[in-house]
């Protein structure tokens, strides 16, 4: 229970940071009005970073409705590789893909009883 409690949290997290950045780093790329080339690139490179962050937020939360691992690991691979393309966003991406390790945790083994 406590680790779904974690994911739910890094769930929560994660969507505000999503919105926000999407909100910043879009507003952020008008101050390179003077530059069309850089506005470009950094135009493209925030898109993809976003669409990125979109598809792992969506497998985040596929991960806590479902408890699916397999969600969780898709989803932190989209975020590292969506991490990789604004080198600055992994500071914040980094602890929540610790997070969510944490959260996924191992799985006990049981054993059965015998008779």
């Amino acid at each position: 229970m406590k680790r779904e409690k974690l994911l739910l949290f890094n769930s929560i997290i994660f969507t505000i940071y999503v919105v926000v950045s999407i909100i910043y780093y879009l507003s952020a790329g008008d101050s390179l009005g003077g530059h069309p080339i850089f506005a470009a690139l950094y135009f493209w490179f925030v898109v993809a970073h976003e669409i990125m962050m979109f598809v792992a937020l969506i497998g985040q939360w596929l991960a806590y409705f479902y408890k699916s691992r397999g969600w969780l690991v898709l989803n932190m691979w989209f975020v590292f590789l969506g991490g990789l393309m604004f080198f600055i966003s992994l500071l914040v991406l980094v602890p929540m893909i610790i997070l969510n390790l944490i959260a996924m945790g191992r799985k006990e083994k049981t054993i059965p009883d015998k008779i």
